[in-house]
């Protein structure tokens, strides 16, 4: 099982995504959307110490801007399609948060930060 860190998107980009979804037939969909902070493993060992650190993260609420639909991996032959969204300094302070935290307890980022939300793949 793939272990992350993520938001969920709310309802009405939930739904918006849904419809982007169906313009690429070809590919195998995901139903839940969200923005992916920090991919932790195929196995974790402190689950009470992640919650622990999650939850002493404070962050106002903030809105996403989403940007094009593009396929990533090889452009010929993509490995999924994603949504791109504009920066938005107060989620990449609050990524920068997390990942700090979850570094301090050996999870390290196995690439940069980049907002988007996948469709599928």
């Amino acid at each position: 099982m793939r272990l992350f860190i993520s938001i969920n998107v709310p309802g009405e980009l939930h739904r918006h995504c849904k419809q982007l979804q169906s313009q690429f037939p070809e590919m195998k969909n995901t139903n839940e959307f969200h923005i992916t902070i920090q991919f932790l493993g195929d196995d974790i060992e402190s689950e009470e110490k992640i919650i622990e650190k999650l939850n002493k993260i404070r962050f106002e609420p903030f809105e996403i801007q989403m940007g094009d639909a593009v396929p990533f991996g090889n452009p010929n032959n993509p490995r999924g399609i994603w949504i791109e969204c504009k920066e938005n300094p107060q989620l990449t302070t609050l990524a920068s948060n997390i990942r700090q935290f979850m570094g301090d307890l050996g999870y390290k980022a196995d690439h940069p930060f980049r907002t988007h939300i996948t469709l599928g793949r």
